[in-house]
């Protein structure tokens, strides 16, 4: 089974926005572990197997994979879908990843779904 490390409010949101759109929460182990945060809150959890006890961390039959790219790419090869999605479902979604730099920063992953063109697409 595929087990992934996730922390809320962190990098790992992305990878938990993609595993949303493929729809295969249900196939996955999401284990919540906490970080280290830059205004000194959390701290290293020792359930997590990532070396620097960061997130997202991914392990699949003993093998531990630790960066978003490649655990994004590794679940959408294992899924057997791109980008999470079906290819004609490509079309009506858009993932956006925005950053707040600066004291009090924080990450908003959403994914929108594009009914004008699903609409188009069913005419």
């Amino acid at each position: 089974m595929l087990t992934f490390y996730h922390s809320p409010q962190t990098r790992s949101t992305r990878v938990m926005a993609l595993i949303h759109a493929m729809n295969v929460l249900d196939q996955l182990d999401v284990k919540t572990v906490t970080v280290p945060r830059q205004d000194s809150g959390g701290g290293p959890d020792a359930t997590n197997p990532h070396p620097e006890k960061k997130v997202p961390a991914l392990v699949h039959d003993g093998e531990l994979i630790r960066e978003t790219s490649a655990i994004m790419v590794y679940l959408t090869d294992h899924f057997k879908r791109s980008l999470g999605l079906d290819a004609k479902e490509e079309v009506f979604y858009h993932i956006h990843d925005l950053w707040f730099d600066g004291e009090g920063a924080s990450k908003t992953v959403t994914v929108m779904f594009d009914e004008a063109a699903f609409k188009n697409a069913l005419t």
